[in-house]
C-alpha cells in the first residue's frame, strides 16, 4: 500500500526534454572518489559519437593507474603538504591520455581484485599509508625505490596496465590506439570558471583541493558568460563535462533525481520546513556573481562532484 501510495504521489517537478546530447550508457563509479575521471571519459565518448567515429567504451581505471604516480610524486616532494586523495579534474584525464594514451574498457577493468565493482576503500587507504611511511625516513635519507614499490601496489589492486593490445585484428599500444582509431585533438577543449576572485578572460589558477597539479589553464569569465557558454555548447550538439556542488541538502541524485537552490537558505528553515514534504516547486534563487563567490569563500560552496551534462 505504501509502494503504491508513493508511486502514485504527483510529482513535483515536470521535465520535459528539449535538448540531448548523444551519450554512452552510464558507468558506475561505485565506492570511488574518481568521477573526474569518469566523467570527462563520459564527455569524450560523446565527443567519438558527435564526431561520427563510433560508440566507445573506454577505460576510466587505465587514466586513474597512470594518475596515481603523479601524485605520490607531488606528494613526496613536498613532503607530505600536498593534496593526495582520490579526487581530480577533467585536465588530469586529459594530461594521462596525451601522456599514456587509453585502452577499451574490457581492456583493462581495473577490476583486479575480482570484484564486480570497483571499490578503492582499501587502496586509497594503503597508497596513503605507503607514502607517509616513506616522509618518515626512518633510513636517513629517502631511497629511489619507493616508486617501484607504489606502482607494484596499484598493479595488484588495479592490474598492470597493457603496453599493446588487439582491437579489430591490429594491435595497438595505448598511445596509437588513440592516435590512430579515435583521432581527438585534446587541445580543442578548454576548461571554464567564473570567479570575481580572479581577472575575467584570463586563464587562471583555480584554487581547489582537486586541481592538486596546480593548473593555470582554467579560462575565467563571468557567470552570465559561463551560463551562455553551456547552453550554446548543448543547443549545437556539444556535452559538458561539470564540476560541481553536491553537498547542499537540496541535490538529491537518488529519492528525487534533481537540484534546486530555493530562496530561502537550508539553515534558516525552521525545523517543521525542513521535514516538510515538498508538494509543489520552491521558489528559487537566482544565483548571481556576488552569490556565487560568496559562497565559494566562505565554504558553503565546495568542489564535490564531476558530472557529464548532456
Amino acid at each position: 500500500k505504501d509502494q503504491k501510495d508513493a508511486s502514485s504521489k504527483k510529482p513535483v517537478h515536470i521535465f520535459t526534454t528539449d535538448i540531448e546530447v548523444k551519450r554512452t550508457p552510464v558507468k558506475d563509479q561505485y565506492k570511488t572518489g574518481t568521477c573526474w575521471s569518469f566523467a570527462t571519459v563520459s564527455f569524450l565518448e560523446s565527443e567519438l559519437l558527435r564526431t561520427g567515429k563510433g560508440e566507445f567504451d573506454l577505460s576510466e581505471m587505465f587514466i586513474v593507474r597512470h594518475i596515481y604516480p603523479e601524485k605520490a610524486l607531488l606528494y613526496i616532494r613536498n613532503h607530505g603538504k600536498a593534496n593526495f586523495e582520490q579526487g581530480g579534474q577533467s585536465h588530469d584525464a586529459l594530461t594521462a591520455i596525451k601522456q599514456h594514451g587509453i585502452v577499451p574498457e574490457n581492456i583493462y577493468t581495473g577490476m583486479h581484485i575480482e570484484e564486480n565493482r570497483h571499490n578503492h576503500g582499501e587502496l586509497s587507504a594503503v597508497l596513503k599509508g605507503f607514502l607517509d611511511g616513506v616522509l618518515l625516513n626512518k633510513g636517513g635519507k629517502i631511497t629511489p625505490m619507493w616508486p617501484d614499490a607504489f606502482n607494484a601496489i596499484l598493479d595488484a589492486y588495479l592490474g598492470k596496465p597493457p603496453s599493446e593490445f588487439p582491437y579489430k585484428g591490429t594491435t595497438y599500444t595505448p598511445k596509437s590506439f588513440f592516435n590512430e582509431v579515435l583521432k581527438l585533438n585534446l587541445d580543442d577543449y578548454i576548461e571554464l570558471t567564473s570567479y570575481n576572485l580572479y581577472p575575467y578572460y584570463q586563464k587562471v589558477h583555480l584554487d581547489i583541493p582537486d586541481n592538486w597539479s596546480h593548473s593555470s589553464d582554467y579560462n575565467n569569465v563571468p557567470i552570465d558568460d559561463l551560463e551562455a557558454i553551456v547552453d550554446y555548447a548543448l543547443k549545437n550538439g556539444y556535452s559538458v563535462a561539470w564540476d560541481g556542488d553536491v553537498s547542499e541538502k537540496e541535490f538529491s541524485s537518488k529519492e528525487i533525481g534533481y537540484a534546486v537552490v530555493p530562496e530561502k537558505d537550508w539553515a534558516d528553515k525552521t525545523t517543521a520546513e525542513q521535514e516538510a514534504e515538498i508538494a509543489e516547486p520552491e521558489i528559487e534563487k537566482e544565483i548571481t556573481q556576488e552569490l556565487r563567490d560568496r559562497t565559494f569563500n566562505n565554504f558553503t560552496t565546495t568542489d564535490d562532484h564531476l558530472m557529464h551534462i548532456v
